[in-house]
């Protein structure tokens, strides 16, 4: 995200201001849906989440005269995100355990052929666990 702010600071600022709509559906499980910008700043203007899933981002919801500068904007962010010098890639083993903070870190998983993959996804949010934090230092 700095790296666009730094090359494109007209696509930047127009990713952290536009709230786009996501969803993730699983019919009768899950309905998750969200509205946010893809680049959230803090109040002090850094750089506090990205967003940035083609699985889960829902049609946008555009004036017809943000339309063409929104996409390229999206699709500029789309291509830094894939540049090769900002990618770190690593195989897991068998028991390896990788855990990642979604609004911290961008990351996916590469195609391969050699043998199975089976991953297991777990969900948390951070509110429970910052409560906690607060929780056990207040006791000290």
């Amino acid at each position: 995200a700095e790296r666009l702010r730094r090359e494109a600071p007209d696509a930047f600022a127009l990713l952290t201001r536009r709230a786009v709509p996501f969803r993730y559906v699983e019919p009768g499980r899950v309905d998750l849906r969200a509205r946010a910008p893809l680049i959230e700043l803090d109040a002090d203007g850094d750089v506090a989440a990205v967003r940035y899933n083609n699985r889960s981002i829902a049609p946008f919801d555009l004036d017809p005269d943000e339309v063409e500068a929104f996409y390229d904007a999206y699709c500029c962010f789309g291509r830094l995100l894939h540049d090769p010098d900002l990618t770190v890639g690593f195989r897991l083993a068998p028991g390896d355990l990788f855990i990642v903070d979604n609004r911290r870190v961008l990351h996916g998983r590469r195609g391969f052929s050699a043998g199975r993959r089976w991953l297991q996804g777990c969900y948390t949010d951070t509110d429970g666990l910052t409560s906690t934090l607060f929780s056990l230092e207040a006791s000290r």
